[in-house]
């Protein structure tokens, strides 16, 4: 039997025993547990339930109104495994909630941090026009190594230059004030 057809046998009976989802580790972890005997287990937090990895803390799932999933992390310490363009809330405190899937909207993640009674349920509507105290919708510039404010408030209260504040000195890379002219 060559290398190959070993995985594939591996696979198929991984397939026939087992049902995984996103939130498991990957098929690969599990053949290299399987033939190997090391697992690779996920880091728990001390103090919850959350899951760390390379993109933070792993705060849970939520999907879009088309059934789309995306998942979402609390102060990632790198932007590099997010898309370009991805969607994050920031508080006062300078703690980033970042989504790893570029088409939600940020309503999509101020529902979310709601229903986990992050910041006050109420604020998804015209947040861009009433300008919440208790959080500022941003976005990553690109692929850049840098965060901006969303293209959906035409100012930028003081409070929101203090949350960028807090948040610079806070990670390693950048929250920057777009400038509309």
């Amino acid at each position: 039997m060559n290398i190959h057809e070993i995985i594939a046998d591996e696979i198929q009976k991984l397939i026939k025993e087992e049902q995984w989802n996103d939130n498991e580790e990957s098929l690969s972890d599990k053949i290299y547990a399987r033939r190997f005997g090391i697992e690779t287990p996920a880091i728990k937090s001390p103090n919850t339930n959350s899951v760390y990895n390379a993109n933070g803390e792993f705060m849970g799932q939520g999907k879009r109104e088309n059934g789309m999933p995306y998942s979402v992390y609390r102060n990632p310490q790198s932007l590099s495994d997010f898309p370009k363009d991805a969607r994050g809330i920031l508080l006062p405190d300078g703690t980033l909630y970042l989504s790893d899937n570029n088409e939600i909207g940020h309503y999509n993640l101020i529902d979310f941090l709601a229903s986990k009674h992050i910041i006050p349920n109420g604020n998804r509507m015209h947040y861009h026009v009433n300008y919440p105290e208790e959080f500022v919708a941003v976005i990553r510039n690109g692929t850049r190594n840098e965060l901006v404010q969303s293209v959906a408030y035409e100012e930028f209260p003081y409070y929101y230059e203090e949350m960028f504040d807090n948040a610079n000195k806070k990670y390693p890379f950048k929250f920057l004030v777009y400038s509309y002219q």
